[in-house]
């Protein structure tokens, strides 16, 4: 790791072996920007000749029942896919799916 003190927190979190496969991975880079900036900041470079990213299984459409959400899914989604790759690159926990039942839905006032 180029330098120590950008990662420390997530070295004491996840140790240092599992860092170090975080800076070490090359993967292209993924669409949605939640995920592009949540997998920059744990250390992933990006490549175009790098590995997929896991995907969260289900559209932000279907996960709203108001239009109006559709960024909140977005990103809530991005966020899911980024950590679930980290997860899978380090080997820390177990693979998580998404609960099919879970819908954002806004309260009219």
């Amino acid at each position: 790791m180029s330098d120590p003190r950008l990662y420390m927190r997530q070295v004491q979190v996840l140790g240092e072996e599992a860092q170090r496969a975080l800076v070490t991975l090359r993967l292209r880079a993924p669409e949605d920007a939640t995920q592009r900036d949540y997998l920059e900041r744990s250390g992933v470079v990006f490549s175009a000749d790098g590995g997929t990213t896991c995907d969260a299984g289900v559209s932000a459409a279907e996960l709203v029942a108001d239009a109006r959400l559709i960024d909140a899914a977005e990103a809530l989604l991005g966020a899911f896919a980024a950590v679930e790759t980290i997860k899978a690159a380090t080997g820390i926990g177990h693979p998580g799916r998404w609960p099919s039942r879970l819908r954002l839905d806004a309260e009219d006032a």
